[in-house]
């Protein structure tokens, strides 16, 4: 099991859960007498999932219904922040709180006609680099059609190694359009300082990823002059991270 990031936002996280039957046969090198083991009682997880897999109408992966057992042994906890992470969704996770990730660079969103569009593009990054617009829908990613599914789905898709392509179609007023990023190491920029009128500055913190109370604090010593008139701290659309931040 992965070490979990310091104090993540309540709930249980599960990092890699392995659900399964360990029948004891006869010992390898058994005893003097040659008995077998006792066996272990099948527990009711392992007589479901042999049931379902016998007689479902259409086949299905014991690990896919691990993956279900697990999601629904958290749901029952009523908790929200409960979940569970493959390996390599972990290593996301992780990634993300420390204020990085691999991908191309875009934030989306999905309106009232659930269509999944770009709300924001990282400067810089792969998608910036190909003229990608906020506004833009995304409509497929590597071929596969996406409309209608869940961000944190299609976020998974367009995240993979450092250096590995991805084939994103986008649609705008002009025609859909499909270009091949690069994914690479990108680091957010979680937080930004303003100006406003009447010596107000204005702090916007896009996401409690570690550093950023410490950025926050820098950010005032820096332009106590610039805050007379007050802040306003923007904590609108913040994706939330590690509580001490």
């Amino acid at each position: 099991m992965s070490p979990l990031p310091r104090r993540v936002r309540g709930g249980a996280l599960v990092a890699t859960v392995a659900v399964g039957a360990f029948v004891a046969g006869t010992a390898v090198g058994g005893s003097s007498t040659g008995l077998q083991e006792p066996v272990a009682p099948a527990s009711v997880l392992d007589e479901a999932a042999d049931r379902i897999m016998a007689d479902a109408a259409r086949p299905v992966q014991r690990d896919v219904l691990e993956r279900a057992a697990v999601d629904g042994m958290l749901k029952a906890l009523g908790d929200r922040w409960s979940a569970y992470y493959e390996p390599s969704e972990f290593a996301s996770f992780t990634d993300a709180l420390e204020g990085r990730y691999t991908g191309v660079g875009l934030w989306l969103r999905q309106d009232s006609d659930a269509r999944l569009l770009v709300s924001g593009v990282q400067e810089g990054a792969p998608a910036a680099r190909v003229g990608v617009r906020v506004g833009d829908e995304v409509v497929s990613v590597d071929g596969v059609d996406v409309v209608g599914e869940p961000v944190s789905d299609v976020l998974s898709r367009l995240r993979g190694a450092d250096g590995s392509d991805v084939r994103v179609g986008f649609r705008r007023a002009d025609g859909t359009h499909v270009v091949t990023l690069q994914r690479e190491v990108v680091a957010t920029e979680d937080v930004t300082v303003d100006r406003l009128r009447n010596q107000v500055l204005m702090i916007r913190v896009a996401g409690c990823t570690r550093g950023v109370g410490r950025q926050v604090r820098v950010a005032l010593a820096a332009d106590r002059a610039g805050s007379r008139g007050g802040i306003v701290l923007d904590l609108r659309g913040n994706a939330g991270g590690l509580v001490d931040e």
